[in-house]
């Protein structure tokens, strides 16, 4: 029983001084990061988290526009397949793909916008999630 105690006590002032000096070295290194952005004239530093996750957003539209155009292009070819049946084929299975790549297009964004949604408050309110 005692060597546990020990062991325990020992634990607790070891360790219990590092919890608070990490805390204390990120409070320093948000200090040092906002006052850089403030000498910068950038209102707020922007975390990498969210960088990633807005770059994701910008290409899932940019596909998402793409997929749109192959879904104009089949129906384009459809019009003008004058009843030529590998036309017909043609498009419509340009069509399928297209819809098929733009519902997953569109979950991937609901997706990215659902993890953002967790990750910012994350991030911007240093670990803190309101509920």
């Amino acid at each position: 029983m005692r060597k546990i105690l020990f062991t325990i006590l020992l634990a607790l002032v070891l360790f219990l001084p590092m919890t608070a000096l990490a805390a204390t070295v990120k409070d320093s290194a948000m200090a040092q990061i906002k006052a850089a952005a403030g000498k910068a004239e950038i209102e707020e530093p922007i975390a990498t988290q969210m960088i990633i996750i807005n770059a994701i957003r910008i290409s899932l539209g940019f596909v998402g526009i793409i997929f749109v155009g192959l879904i104009v292009y089949g129906g384009f070819m459809l019009l003008t397949a004058n009843g030529e049946e590998e036309k017909v084929k043609k498009g419509t299975d340009i069509i399928k793909a297209a819809v098929v790549g733009f519902l997953v297009v569109m979950l991937s964004y609901a997706i990215t916008t659902f993890v953002g949604d967790r990750v910012n408050p994350l991030v911007s309110q240093g670990g803190v999630v309101e509920r």
